[in-house]
């Protein structure tokens, strides 16, 4: 019997919305019925240090879902922006590919 693979998806999520539905991401991604292997990338425009985004990677831990997390390293006094968020963990996803392909 043929054996398929289950597509991978991967979740970008910020510390700004995340924390307010790690309950829904639970109830959504835990379960037989899951027909996707899945990875929740936290990404943080700063360096981490912010509460919003601690309390989100506790509750990514404490919630038991794959997950892994982005740093940009920008300066306080650089102002947040979504689109540079979600482009620079794209970025990083395609050149990850790119070299486990080689």
């Amino acid at each position: 019997m043929k054996t398929t693979e289950k597509e991978k998806v991967y979740i970008i999520a910020w510390d700004a919305s995340f924390r307010e539905h790690i309950h829904f991401y639970k109830t959504l991604l835990n379960g037989d019925f899951l027909i996707f292997d899945y990875e929740i990338l936290l990404v943080d425009f700063y360096n981490g240090s912010s509460d919003g985004f601690k309390k989100a990677l506790t509750d990514l831990k404490e919630a038991g879902l794959p997950h892994e997390i982005f740093l940009m390293q920008n300066e306080k006094e650089v102002m947040w922006n979504y689109g540079q968020c979600i482009n620079f963990v794209v970025k990083k996803l395609i050149s990850t590919k790119n070299i486990q392909k080689k």
